[in-house]
């Protein structure tokens, strides 16, 4: 699409040559470290579209970039010029572009965000979860992820739309817009706990939330004016509000919540937490739900939480432990025989094949571990664990699993 769109202006994007080893280091995404805690009433906002929102509106393509030492020999009334700040102390920012024509990597996008506009209301026509509705849907996806590798193109050093100076003046200018929200959000008195790439959250009361959105919405078309665009695109959403949200580090937390996309709601928002995944071991999933319910849905303190554990702990070394609440289970992401490490999976993993048992990329392996002292692992099958009558190490299973990954929660 690209190409053809570049042919049509007489502009061609050539086959670059990479060296063995590229060099193409520039300033990634903005992270505001989370503060840790538990915090009551948080709103998280998102960027809708960063990337492509950015480098639509301040034209950022290969084919508009104008080097500095080329700007002067321009109308400046015909360019725009992407914001300046510093980072510890460093100054970044500021790549020009001219202003029109629209380039030809922000006008595929153009081209794309229609599509999937379209897709969407052909969804709207439809039940939700219905055939057509799901047919739409999985065009919908694609047009999304079709826009998004938008930017991936810019910022690969292995594309021939590549440039150092474009890809950066996304991901800067990015940053200088969530850094410029959260600035605000302190002008009007609320605090940033947690920023990632297109997201914020703040505390603030629910109410507030909206009024935000338009104090948002006037920041980003003054920074659209000042920088000499001809039109602003950059939108912030309110996405979740959490009634109580505990911050453990980047991309780890978990909350209540009660707004979802301006809509009532009420569950448990997890996220990068072990109750997530389907690999481990059941009981410390369940642990974790129970310990994370506790603390943002029924407000214990610190006593119930410790009782809690200790109850756990009793059923731990009691030797109570179901095979199927006791199995460790991990995912093969290569063939047996191209691991390294002889973990106990893998290990397991051969001696099925040996066997004739049918075991693939992506198989789920369980097994107990009966000697958790020192490595190896002394392991089992779950079939030869339930069929031995052998007993799970409770050390191993609570000192290694259930209170390593529940501390975290409590702290």
């Amino acid at each position: 699409m690209a190409l053809a769109e570049g042919y049509s202006r007489g502009t061609h994007f050539r086959t670059k040559e990479i060296p063995e080893a590229p060099d193409a280091q520039y300033h990634g995404a903005f992270v505001l470290d989370p503060k840790p805690g538990v915090f009551d009433g948080v709103a998280n906002f998102d960027f809708a579209s960063l990337y492509p929102s950015v480098f639509t509106t301040f034209n950022v393509s290969p084919d508009t970039f104008v080097p500095h030492d080329d700007a002067p020999g321009f109308d400046p009334s015909k360019l725009t010029t992407c914001p300046r700040f510093e980072i510890e102390g460093e100054a970044v920012g500021g790549s020009i572009f001219m202003r029109e024509p629209l380039g030809v990597l922000p006008t595929i996008y153009k081209r794309v965000a229609d599509e999937r506009r379209r897709c969407k209301l052909e969804m709207a026509k439809y039940a939700v979860d219905s055939g057509e509705w799901w047919r739409w849907k999985r065009e919908e996806y694609a047009y999304k992820q079709l826009g998004l590798s938008i930017y991936g193109c810019m910022g690969s050093v292995y594309s021939r739309y590549f440039n150092a100076d474009v890809a950066e003046a996304v991901t800067l200018t990015s940053q200088f817009l969530i850094r410029a929200t959260m600035i605000r959000a302190k002008e009007l008195g609320y605090e940033s706990l947690y920023g990632d790439t297109d997201s914020v959250f703040l505390k603030m009361p629910e109410t507030a939330a909206a009024d935000f959105l338009k104090e948002a919405a006037k920041l980003y078309e003054e920074i659209a004016a000042r920088s000499g665009c001809a039109k602003n695109l950059i939108e912030l959403e309110y996405e979740q509000y959490f009634s109580r949200i505990a911050l453990l580090k980047k991309k780890r937390y978990f909350g209540r919540l009660v707004v979802q996309k301006g809509r009532p709601a009420d569950r448990i928002e997890v996220k990068g937490l072990e109750s997530q995944r389907s690999d481990g071991i059941a009981v410390t999933r369940r642990v974790q739900r129970d310990l994370m319910k506790g603390i943002v849905k029924d407000g214990w303190d610190e006593s119930v939480v410790r009782r809690l554990l200790l109850k756990i702990r009793e059923g731990v070394f009691s030797g109570s432990l179901t095979a199927d609440e006791c199995a460790v289970t991990s995912t093969l992401t290569k063939a047996p025989s191209a691991y390294k490490l002889r973990t106990p999976h893998v290990e397991l993993a051969k001696r099925m094949e040996a066997e004739g048992r049918e075991v693939y990329v992506g198989s789920k392996i369980a097994y107990v571990v009966i000697d958790g002292r020192k490595p190896p692992l002394e392991t089992l099958s779950v079939e030869e664990y339930v069929a031995s009558g052998a007993k799970y190490d409770p050390y191993y299973f609570w000192m290694m699993n259930l209170l390593c990954h529940s501390r975290p929660l409590y702290k």
